[in-house]
């Protein structure tokens, strides 16, 4: 009797080892289609694999452990945009085209994932919290669920690097997420990207002082934040090229500014614009009454490389002490501060 379980229970290890060794396999269908080259290679983890392109399609067949940020390298110059491959059997298609412009020759890529991956819907809801068509907390649920079920797999890592980035969330959320991840959920190019944010983040995290910054207003002037001690302060970074989503856009903000001038609030919108003459023109054709100043190396300028700004528009409310107390306010957001603060 002891045998005959004996016999059953090597039979079962068996077969989950089996079944463990099919889990770790990857097997890349890559269906090609224009322009493409003889021979493909797959990158991920710092490692290449070639495959010869046979009847339009190269296949990949190798060894991982959890999901993978990958990329196809078409020749040493070209790659197509990055995606995630799992211990499955996935597919995808590739449109290749070659572009003549005078004598440069170049290979554009379009990539369409055919087989559905565990990482998909956990980017969709990415881009979706991205768009504001779903919360903070509802996308932060979904993904603490996701990181729980695949620890290592290396979305989590993408997704980090993004938050620290583009400075989706609180920086006691981006925090905790972070310490809750492993590292080998990171790339290294999205380590290193993360970490450089992440200190950005930290230095100007909510309850720390804001940069001290000198810029130039409308007559030439340097202004600098000490120029504003005592005051509540709404400072919007924008351009005149993506002011359509700007807060200092909105008819409803000069009418709060107008209510709140008087006790002690004030707006500083300072433009990205590299063309000044372009700022002048936007900002006296609006008569914007507020104080505008221009950093005029935009994003390459000191300031937004210090506050790590990468993308448009940016504000922060900072107090009477010259500490942040919000980020990226709508204007109602704003009322309630200004109703604890000012009154």
């Amino acid at each position: 009797m002891k045998n005959h379980f004996l016999l059953i229970f090597l039979f079962l290890l068996f077969i989950a080892c089996q079944q463990q060794d099919k889990a770790s396999k990857l097997k890349l269908t890559v269906n090609l289609s224009g322009d493409y080259p003889k021979t493909l290679g797959l990158k991920f983890d710092d490692k290449l694999i070639k495959q010869d392109v046979k009847n339009s399609q190269a296949i990949f067949e190798t060894a991982i452990e959890s999901g993978k940020s990958a990329e196809l390298i078409l020749n040493d110059t070209t790659s197509s945009v990055r995606f995630f491959i799992e211990p499955k059997s996935q597919s995808l298609n590739l449109l290749v085209d070659k572009i003549s412009i005078g004598k440069l020759n170049y290979l554009e890529s379009k990539l369409q994932l055919v087989e559905t991956t565990k990482a998909k819907n956990i980017l969709e809801s990415f881009e979706e919290f991205k768009l504001k068509k779903i919360s903070e907390k509802s996308f932060l649920d979904q993904f603490e669920k996701f990181k729980s079920n695949y620890p290592n797999h290396q979305v989590n890592g993408f997704i980090l690097s993004e938050l620290a980035y583009d400075n989706l969330i609180k920086f006691d959320n981006l925090q905790l997420l972070f310490e809750q991840t492993v590292r080998k959920a990171f790339t290294n190019s999205d380590f290193e990207r993360f970490e450089n944010y992440y200190v950005k983040r930290k230095k100007f995290q909510i309850g720390n002082p804001f940069y001290n910054f000198k810029l130039k207003n409308l007559e030439n002037k340097l202004i600098s934040k000490n120029d504003f001690k005592g005051k509540l302060l709404l400072i919007e970074f924008w351009s005149t090229w993506q002011a359509e989503n700007a807060l200092i856009q909105q008819e409803s903000l000069l009418n709060n500014y107008r209510q709140n001038k008087a006790k002690g609030y004030e707006i500083i919108a300072i433009s990205l614009n590299t063309n000044k003459s372009e700022w002048l023109k936007h900002v006296l054709g609006k008569q914007m009454p507020w104080v505008n100043l221009i950093a005029e190396q935009g994003f390459t300028s000191k300031i937004t490389t210090e506050l790590g700004i990468t993308n448009l528009p940016q504000n922060f409310l900072v107090d009477q002490k010259g500490n942040i107390v919000a980020k990226n306010i709508s204007i109602k957001e704003l009322e309630v501060y200004q109703n604890i603060i000012l009154n």
